[in-house]
């Protein structure tokens, strides 16, 4: 969770209860928090301080495809307590967790606003969008819209434009995309911030410890998009402390997948560290990709293989911590 202070509801009413009578929000699910969203907080910020109000994030959960679209839910890139974190680096000082319900969805543009962004005793003094976000059943909302609905409900409305680099534009599918091609550096870029994967380590085939010399903590990925299968050099954070280690994400194919050929496996063997992992919710950051899964002979070549991985691995992550 964030070391810094912010208060966490799931509507707007009940700031109330926490001495907040003026906000400023910004609307977004904020997956990533990346460089777009980040204009965006900095937008809030400047709202909040011209109208005396405090500043807000307004988020959902869970993305509001999985309920529109579930068959096109993309995965998250950031797990909430992470992503509330950077929201309040960012300047929110509250963030509202919107449900995201079939019924909240059929709401009319009209009706969000009244229903959800204001409540009796707290003024809505300012909301900033990015241009493109649409808002309300069949996304009828706009900017437009928005521009018409601050004139009628007394609030300062500001669009803000979507963040280029490199004449791209910086987006969440971006980064998805970014990462699903191997392309770390431009998913860190986008996302203002080292590109990692999230999970909890649970048990594995205990393969590594026992016939490779290699002990790995076995990650269940809750966040994050998995980069193509292969060896990489990687730091794993756990509680902010960060450790080096050697990655393979594949399918185990010398030891015949271990009769599972369809799940991928994220494994990660700490180098100079025998802490214990099992059990505990680590970040992992893949900072270079080594080299392909491949099939070994025996399981001796790969021994030999991880040793060269290790070293390859500690060079590539020299000063990087």
């Amino acid at each position: 969770m964030t070391d810094q202070k912010i208060i966490c509801v799931d509507k707007i009413d009940a700031l109330k209860a926490c001495g907040i009578r003026r906000i400023a929000v910004a609307i977004g699910v904020f997956d990533g928090v990346h460089a777009g969203h980040r204009r965006l907080l900095a937008e809030l910020q400047k709202i909040a301080a011209d109208t005396g109000s405090t500043p807000v994030a307004v988020t959902f959960s869970p993305h509001p495809r999985q309920i529109i679209q579930p068959d096109t839910a993309p995965a998250l890139l950031l797990p909430n307590d992470e992503k509330i974190r950077r929201l309040a680096e960012n300047g929110a000082q509250a963030v509202v967790t919107i449900p995201f319900t079939a019924e909240f969805a059929a709401k009319t543009p009209e009706e969000f606003i009244s229903d959800t962004l204001k409540s009796d005793g707290i003024t809505l003094c300012g909301v900033c969008v990015g241009k493109k976000w649409r808002f309300g059943a069949g996304g009828k909302g706009n900017a437009g819209l928005l521009t018409e609905l601050a004139t009628r409900h007394g609030f300062m409305f500001s669009p803000v434009d979507e963040v280029e680099i490199n004449g791209e534009t910086v987006s969440s599918s971006a980064i998805r995309a970014a990462a699903a091609a191997g392309d770390l550096e431009k998913a860190s870029r986008f996302l203002c911030a080292p590109y990692a994967i999230y999970g909890s380590v649970i048990h594995g085939e205990q393969v590594a410890s026992t016939k490779l010399n290699a002990p790995t903590a076995n990650l269940d990925v809750k966040a994050g998009v998995l980069p193509p299968a292969g060896v990489y050099a990687a730091l794993v954070r756990l509680e902010g402390t960060p450790y080096k280690a050697v990655v393979n994400i594949g399918s185990s194919p010398t030891f015949d997948s271990y009769g599972k050929k369809d799940l991928l496996r994220v494994e990660a063997h700490l180098l100079n560290t025998a802490v214990d992992l099992y059990g505990k919710e680590i970040t992992l950051e893949p900072v270079r990709f080594l080299r392909a899964e491949c099939r070994f002979p025996t399981p001796d070549a790969l021994k030999e293989q991880i040793k060269k991985d290790i070293e390859h691995t500690a060079a590539a992550l020299a000063g990087k911590e």
